[in-house]
């Protein structure tokens, strides 16, 4: 236990394919005697996910929170970067398993965390008899902020609540916003009106929020063919960072869960289009205003997302 994720926690129980894998053997043998297939990245996102979200059979709650367990975020691409190194990806690697990029690694690690989010809002964590549905489900700062902080100011994803009304954790969704109104702008509408059906649900009851989030979770399906089914070239990198700058200056990403993810994906797609180097100190400067979910201020967000926006000329 003192190791804690230890590598079977992530490629399978190795008894089986532990000396293939040691003797170099083929990445499909090793597959075919259980090796969990990380390289396939909608495999890798949903299991990285059955931890870092969650799912019926584990999940972190709002009593587990309580007790002392830290939010859960999650961005597969960011976060891959950020375990330690014990691989490396050059032309053998590809050769074998394929390469997809960041940005790739990046869409479909949203779209399976917007699917399995889904999922748990239409599972029995949701529609549990109590009082109250599995409360980690919402966005922890609809609640968690000071009193007299009059932070509330209306977005389009939540054009149906008012001041006061918890929000569902809708971050990963409206990151796929971003990225459909440039990239797929005929299912743009689709997804937005998804987005503020659910939002709208939960004024109603939780069978509507349940059936909204069936509807929602089509629409996201039908997104992730179109992103994944031809690739994005440095053009639509640079206009989806343009998107980025912005809905966060519009306000946008005014929730501390959007902004988090929006500026993991700032920094990925500025590396992405080699423009990190150059403009490390904004990325810096837009990474230290997430750094405490406690202090987060909206304006300065947006402010620092203005003057990365100038300094790269995106």
């Amino acid at each position: 236990i003192n190791d804690g994720i230890g590598c079977e926690g992530c490629h399978g129980g190795a008894e089986r394919w532990l000396s293939s894998h040691a003797s170099n053997a083929k990445h499909a043998d090793n597959l075919e005697l259980g090796m969990y297939p990380t390289n396939n990245l909608k495999a890798r996102a949903e299991l990285c996910l059955s931890c870092h979200l969650g799912n019926d059979r584990k999940f972190a709650t709002h009593r587990i929170m309580g007790a002392g367990h830290p939010r859960l975020a999650f961005e597969l691409d960011t976060f891959g970067a950020l375990q330690p190194q014990h691989y490396r990806i050059d032309a053998d690697y590809a050769e074998r398993k394929g390469s997809p990029g960041s940005v790739g690694t990046w869409l479909s690690g949203l779209v399976t965390a917007a699917k399995k989010n889904l999922e748990l809002v239409q599972g029995p964590r949701f529609a549990s008899g109590s009082v109250f549905p599995e409360i980690a489900l919402f966005d922890c700062h609809a609640c968690h902020h000071l009193m007299n902080d009059q932070r509330w100011q209306v977005r389009k994803e939540t054009a149906r609540l008012g001041p006061g009304e918890i929000r569902l954790n809708d971050a990963n969704l409206v990151m796929l916003a971003s990225v459909a109104e440039v990239i797929a702008p005929g299912q743009y509408k689709n997804l937005i009106d998804g987005i503020v059906e659910l939002h709208g649900a939960v004024r109603s009851d939780r069978n509507a929020v349940i059936v909204a989030a069936r509807r929602l979770s089509g629409t996201v399906e039908q997104l992730g063919a179109t992103l994944t089914a031809g690739s994005v070239g440095d053009g639509d990198m640079k206009r989806i960072v343009g998107n980025l700058f912005k809905e966060g200056q519009q306000g946008e990403y005014r929730d501390y869960v959007a902004a988090e993810q929006a500026v993991m994906a700032v920094d990925l797609l500025l590396i992405a289009v080699g423009k990190k180097d150059a403009n490390k100190g904004g990325v810096d400067r837009l990474y230290a205003t997430v750094q405490d979910e406690h202090r987060f201020d909206a304006a300065k967000f947006a402010d620092s997302l203005a003057a990365l926006q100038r300094q790269t000329g995106l």
